[in-house]
């Protein structure tokens, strides 16, 4: 597996992962769904993606503290043609540590996330 050569500086696959946490965070869902590609996005619409996160942090005393991307791949056995890249978000409030994990794929001109898992491995 490959990282991306540069550490620290994101990529626009792994700016797009976090921006789409950091809708999540924000409970902007309408947002983050805007950022999924048609397929994922005909199968979650925004209440589900809602419930979906709440479900996440759970019983978590107050909100997410730090949301940063933890770890980018550009290459992995699964990736497809049109992957852009995979990206491992942390989600961390005062007694909580969760993440998702996004695959952000090309979709015509745009970047648009094809896949989520939700929770830490």
């Amino acid at each position: 597996m490959t990282t991306l050569p540069t550490p620290g500086t994101p990529a626009p696959f792994a700016e797009l992962a976090l921006a789409f946490a950091q809708a999540l965070v924000a409970e902007d869902y309408d947002a983050a769904q805007a950022m999924l590609a048609d397929e994922l996005q005909s199968t979650l619409d925004a209440q589900a993606l809602g419930s979906r996160y709440q479900a996440l942090i759970g019983d978590g005393d107050g909100p997410p503290i730090d949301v940063s991307v933890v770890s980018t791949l550009v290459e992995w056995p699964e990736r497809q043609a049109d992957d852009l890249g995979w990206a491992y978000v942390g989600i961390a409030g005062e007694d909580y540590v969760e993440a998702i994990t996004v695959v952000v794929a090309r979709q015509g001109r745009m970047a648009k996330i094809r896949s989520i898992e939700w929770g830490r491995p």
